[in-house]
């Protein structure tokens, strides 16, 4: 039985299926009642939230420490020591050369969609929290958890402020799938 439940956790944590897969398989396979499948399916879907914004804030600091070095050596007066390395040793400037065209996409990614987003998330607080809220909700694949915390980083809105915005998607999407698995499992009955 506890293998059940622990099945039903680690499936809501998944990137497609979330709670939209463990709460029908919960109630329809192990036949286990609603509400603590539906509280234990919330957990599991909340969960990755935390990582997968740490996971973006890593990627974009490690992109731009990336970025500034680039720039660094092949802008900041060290023409001759890059002339120099490329003359002498190449294959020391080829990683910075190789990830030139994903650090320019980063750089402008950072100006236009970051700046736009800051300024339409920080003008309509509101409407941003319920409109993540409602986009988690939504008992879609690729409209979850998993994709509304995406949604969040891109649009610069910090994890304190997303969280509760998120977690209400996750609540509302985990009662629209418990009922309409229930309904499905009554129909078939």
């Amino acid at each position: 039985m506890i293998q059940q439940w622990i099945a039903t956790f680690l499936l809501a944590m998944t990137p497609i299926g979330e709670l939209r897969a463990a709460i029908p398989v919960a109630l329809a396979v192990y036949k286990l009642s609603p509400w603590p499948v539906l509280f234990v399916a919330i957990a599991g879907n909340i969960i990755p939230v935390f990582f997968i914004y740490q996971a973006l804030v890593w990627i974009e600091h490690t992109i731009q420490s990336s970025l500034e070095k680039t720039l660094s050596l092949l802008h900041h007066g060290n023409r001759e020591e890059f002339i120099k390395i490329v003359l002498e040793d190449p294959q020391k400037i080829k990683p910075h050369l190789s990830n030139t065209l994903l650090l320019w996409g980063f750089a402008l990614y950072t100006f236009l969609l970051r700046r736009t987003a800051k300024k339409y998330v920080n003008a309509h607080k509101q409407l941003t929290f319920f409109s993540l809220a409602a986009f988690v909700a939504i008992p879609l694949p690729m409209t979850g958890a998993w994709t509304g915390t995406i949604l969040a980083y891109l649009l610069g809105i910090p994890l304190g402020r997303a969280f509760p915005s998120i977690l209400l998607g996750i609540g509302i999407a985990g009662l629209i799938t418990t009922v309409l698995s229930l309904g499905g499992i009554a129909l078939s009955s």
